[in-house]
């Protein structure tokens, strides 16, 4: 059973390890510590007993959502975790009075494209060499929206 919990800065360790399992280049504890200091960011984490598999982070101003960054382990994927966390924050955006979420994602990463694609998100403008590897090759980003 997978438990979806709120997070805090209590659980900056954990969500920089899972970020480096998930992307090449992954948050610190510092990263996730300042994001959480700053004004109306939030997130979920998806637990399976006790471990952390997955999480998103987001924040909103006035009534605007973005997706600050999302993973999920790679063992773990393709298993629903990811949609899970999506339409949890689909919901509270909701419930708050956001009227739309965006957020950026990789012009290579197919199966998220599908998942957003999947959960309603539409793409509306493209972000040049937005993305930086660690050969510091360059990627596009899709900027995708989600109207609630």
């Amino acid at each position: 059973m997978i438990d979806i919990l709120l997070l805090d800065q209590n659980n900056t360790k954990a969500l920089a390890v899972v970020h480096s399992c998930c992307f090449e280049v992954g948050w610190d504890e510092k990263t996730f510590d300042g994001l959480f200091q700053g004004f109306g960011t939030f997130g979920w984490g998806a637990y399976q007993e006790g471990q952390l598999l997955g999480f998103m982070l987001a924040r909103i101003v006035f009534d605007e959502a973005e997706i600050l960054t999302f993973c999920v382990l790679p063992k773990m994927r393709q298993q629903g975790i990811g949609a899970i966390l999506v339409q949890t924050l689909q919901e509270h955006a909701k419930n708050v009075g956001v009227k739309s979420i965006f957020l950026e994602v990789s012009v290579n990463n197919e199966t998220a494209l599908q998942l957003y694609q999947r959960l309603g998100f539409s793409e509306i403008a493209t972000r040049p060499n937005y993305y930086r590897s660690l050969i510091n090759s360059k990627t596009d980003a899709k900027v995708l929206r989600f109207i609630c």
